[in-house]
């Protein structure tokens, strides 16, 4: 791996996308709510092949005076990418333990994310929960939610 590998981001391809659950609660009755909004993520690779999937899983929940609601969705969606220039982007140490470069992964997060608001977004159309946006966050600190999988 290089040290410092430059982001080329036409050598990245989304291919494929897959919305693997999607769950939304909306009690039609209730109104005036803040959200709790959790995102994790896992992350699987196929070297051979310079294939990374990104999975996000995103929880919103709706609160009314502090206290939760049966107002709440959840999303597992899974980004599938081929890295042209896969084998920049990590290393493998003695113990054949793969590890990827985090500017690399934050970069993926940060599309996958942004992807998955556009597509949460769209699905709470028509439900309690219309109108919600997702937080815009900072790629680098979705690195500490990784799902242990």
């Amino acid at each position: 791996m290089e040290e410092n590998p430059k982001i080329i981001p036409e050598n990245f391809h989304l291919f494929h996308l897959k919305i693997i659950e999607s769950n939304i609660a909306s009690p039609s009755n209730i109104k005036d709510l803040n959200y709790k909004i959790d995102v994790a993520h896992t992350t699987m690779h196929n070297t051979d092949q310079k294939r990374i999937k990104i999975g996000l899983m995103v929880s919103i929940l709706g609160v009314k005076d502090d206290k939760d609601t049966d107002v709440k969705a959840f999303f597992n969606i899974d980004f599938h990418y081929i890295i042209d220039d896969f084998e920049r982007f990590y290393e493998i140490n003695e113990k054949e333990h793969l590890t990827f470069n985090g500017t690399f992964i934050s970069v993926l997060l940060g599309v996958s994310y942004s992807t998955a608001r556009g597509v949460i977004y769209e699905r709470l159309n028509d439900t309690s929960l219309e109108g919600v946006i997702l937080p815009i966050v900072s790629p680098a600190k979705m690195l500490t939610t990784r799902k242990q999988v």
